[in-house]
């Protein structure tokens, strides 16, 4: 807490509400910024703090809000809000966050591909057969991405698993088998006016979409990790070459 010296007077008041108003008068100049931050002790409060700078003027109060217990308190309830009962799994995950949203539209849009696909009765050709593989396997493995980030599981996996290079190559690898596998049945669809094909190359193409803008949030990913561990190095020789 503040000492004597900085701390002159205190007034407290109760407003209509649960919050108190305390107007914190200082009459030395408030230079060391230590003695402001010992102030988040007083969580939950307004301080209505003026001071006298060392020329006698005297400075306009502002009102602080001292945010740092309330914004953990925030985060706690937020995420005891989207964990169930058994606070193992974050079922609300898939809905709350950006990539839960990616992966909830990628599901959608793959599965669309290959379930359209495969009403179509001469599905059991090698050029339809392809995009069916390719739609499949992309599906299963967004569920189980989602299943896994869910149950807390993914960030468990080995460090190697979730290497954003391992993540970019992958949503690259899917992007290109979609792009060309989507491309054979469209076109197949608009030469023999099928709207079954014609349905499942569109949904192929918004899924190949989808995962290229999946696998350019891991290239920049790979490039920021990138540059801060090189940073990282940088400042542990700095430090080696001043010892």
């Amino acid at each position: 807490m503040l000492g004597r010296e900085h701390l002159g007077k205190v007034s407290k008041k109760k407003s209509s509400g649960n919050s108190i108003h305390n107007k914190i008068t200082f009459n030395d100049a408030l230079g060391d910024a230590q003695n402001v931050c010992a102030l988040t002790k007083l969580s939950e409060t307004w301080c209505n703090i003026s001071w006298t700078v060392s020329s006698g003027q005297k400075g306009t109060p502002f009102p602080l809000f001292i945010m740092a217990d309330e914004e953990a308190t925030a985060a706690t309830n937020e995420e005891s809000q989207r964990k169930c009962s058994c606070s193992c799994c974050d079922v609300l995950w898939i809905v709350t966050t950006k990539e839960g949203w990616l992966k909830l539209v990628e599901a959608i849009m793959t599965f669309l591909t290959f379930v359209i696909l495969s009403s179509f009765p001469g599905s059991y050709r090698a050029e339809y057969e392809f995009l069916i593989f390719v739609a499949t396997t992309a599906f299963i493995f967004v569920v189980l991405h989602i299943i896994l980030c869910m149950v807390h599981l993914f960030e468990k996996l080995p460090a190697v698993l979730r290497h954003p290079v391992l993540g970019m190559v992958g949503c690259f690898l899917a992007t290109l088998a979609l792009l060309i596998g989507s491309a054979v049945v469209f076109a197949k669809g608009k030469d023999y006016n099928l709207t079954e094909l014609e349905a499942s190359g569109i949904c192929g193409f918004i899924s190949t979409v989808l995962f290229f803008c999946e696998g350019l949030y891991f290239f920049f990913l790979y490039r920021r990790l990138t540059r801060r561990h090189a940073e990282e190095k940088m400042r542990e020789g700095q430090a080696y070459d001043f010892v």
